[in-house]
């Protein structure tokens, strides 16, 4: 298994940012391909609490090599 970052986008209904709100999810998978779906999974139980939401509603931005961590400068 390899690590990988999926970057979601969460969707604009519930953006506070005009629907350019994200999420990195931190995932192993065999592939890249695979990775996506554990993200949806981690993101919908991470908004689950305030929003009623399926992983039909994110849209996955980029999947990367690694366990990439955000940085502003």
């Amino acid at each position: 298994m390899k690590k990988f970052t999926v970057i979601l986008m969460r969707p604009e209904s519930v953006s506070e940012t005009y629907g350019q709100d994200v999420y990195f999810a931190h995932v192993e998978a065999k592939r890249a391909r695979f990775a996506v779906q554990p993200a949806l999974s981690q993101v919908v139980e991470a908004d689950k609490e305030d929003l009623d939401l399926s992983d039909e509603d994110y849209i996955c931005v980029a999947v990367l090599d690694g366990h990439v961590t955000p940085s502003l400068i």
